[in-house]
């Protein structure tokens, strides 16, 4: 096998373990959904606010501002006696210090309380928001409840559809690692997305050897320079834009493949979506089939 006619073997490897992982990832996904259908959220009661500590000095100084005016009258009452025509009079002149005072708390008095009345409100508000948002929330997930049981048991009837797309997929796949052109220790995404970089670039001119993919791959895997682990690929995407950009466009397809198939959207155009996306990878599958019996007969 010529290096064209490996990279041209590896192409399609990759090409196939793509919708293998588009698959199996979509599967999973549908799967979790499911398990979590019709399952209500819990949503904690809000707890109802008291006054603020602005509030509560406004009080404070609304009951000072009032005591002072009522010491005045309190002083009034004491000193004043009644005459014979009963008119009264003080007894003893008020000083005016008490009657400052008593205007300064009166005025104290009207500002504070009605800064206390503004804080009450202010609290009072926001208890009935916080009352609305909670009934808000409560009616919007009994909504989604309801929802996703009326859908479930067609979510469930689409991710048998792609574990059938899925199983078919992984028999294509193993058809085409039939060949034994790769070693059975590299049949996976990760390893095929790094040979046919190797091969397609001029890194390598082929698999096995001392300066072979194999190696290059071991190799670079060892010192970290490359993420060998399909779970890792996600939270390393940055990284493996930079040194595997084979790897990323494949993680970028599969993902975008796996958005289309399970995104929450309307049944009717997530079954066109499956249907579509069965129909494309059965006409790779069939250009698979008849590269298959090229490489066989080399």
């Amino acid at each position: 096998m010529t290096k064209e006619q490996l990279r041209d073997y590896l192409g399609i490897v990759l090409a196939a373990e793509k919708d293998a992982l588009a698959l199996k990832t979509s599967v999973n996904k549908l799967q979790r959904d499911i398990q979590a259908y019709g399952t209500p959220q819990l949503i904690s009661k809000p707890v109802a606010k008291s006054l603020t500590g602005g509030g509560l000095v406004s009080l404070f100084f609304t009951l000072v501002g009032l005591a002072l005016p009522l010491r005045l009258l309190v002083e009034i009452r004491r000193n004043r006696e009644f005459s014979a025509l009963g008119i009264h009079h003080l007894v003893t002149p008020i000083s005016t210090e008490l009657i400052v005072l008593a205007v300064v708390g009166a005025f104290l008095f009207t500002i504070c309380f009605i800064l206390f009345l503004f804080s009450l409100a202010k609290t009072k508000r926001a208890n009935r928001e916080a009352k609305k948002h909670y009934r808000q929330a409560v009616e919007q997930d009994q909504a989604r409840v309801r929802h996703e049981l009326s859908i479930k048991g067609e979510v469930i009837r689409q991710c048998s559809i792609l574990q059938a797309q899925y199983a078919d997929a992984q028999q294509v796949l193993e058809k085409i690692y039939s060949l034994d052109v790769v070693h059975p220790n590299f049949r996976n995404i990760v390893a095929a997305a790094s040979f046919y970089q190797y091969i397609d670039t001029g890194m390598c001119s082929s698999l096995e050897g001392h300066e072979g993919a194999y190696t290059l791959f071991l190799h670079e895997s060892w010192y970290g320079k490359l993420c060998a682990r399909l779970d890792s690929i996600v939270d390393m995407l940055g990284q493996i834009h930079q040194n595997q950009y084979v790897l990323y466009e494949a993680s970028s397809y599969a993902n975008k493949k796996i958005e289309r198939l399970t995104r929450m959207q309307e049944i009717a155009t997530r079954n066109s979506e499956i249907i579509a996306y069965n129909t494309e990878r059965t006409a790779r599958n069939t250009e698979y089939l008849k590269w298959m019996g090229f490489f066989r007969n080399l």
